[in-house]
């Protein structure tokens, strides 16, 4: 009898750590997805309508006119959108193939640890 419990024990372990909240530093196929895992986090966002930029795949929306979620179709694009963050002193979450903007810290924490990534600050 005990021998049968550790199983379910087992999958019940797996499910729980692969089953329960968003993944962290997980990839995303447009910025609307990102605000979807970022909003079912917790993260208040509001409905922005995502927009296209010079490199293609690139998407980017504004989370409550605070934070800017951006899905990176390129290198290109992470390059160029990095160096203007920091040229702009704004602090930015980043993982896999998406950047998290803002100049409120606070705002940047919260999608941290909602989604993942790694704060770089600018100050």
């Amino acid at each position: 009898m005990r021998f049968a419990a550790l199983p379910i024990l087992l999958a019940f372990t797996a499910l729980a750590l692969t089953g329960c909240g968003p993944q962290k530093n997980a990839s995303y196929d447009d910025a609307n997805e990102m605000r979807q895992t970022v909003e079912d986090a917790g993260v208040a966002c509001g409905d922005d309508e995502q927009s296209t930029g010079q490199y293609p795949g690139t998407t980017t929306l504004m989370c409550d006119e605070k934070v800017m979620l951006t899905v990176l179709g390129s290198d290109d694009a992470e390059r160029d959108i990095k160096d203007s963050l920091e040229e702009l002193g704004l602090s930015y979450v980043q993982a896999g193939n998406w950047i998290a903007a803002s100049g409120y810290i606070s705002r940047l924490e919260e999608v941290q640890e909602a989604i993942g990534g790694n704060l770089t600050r600018m100050e």
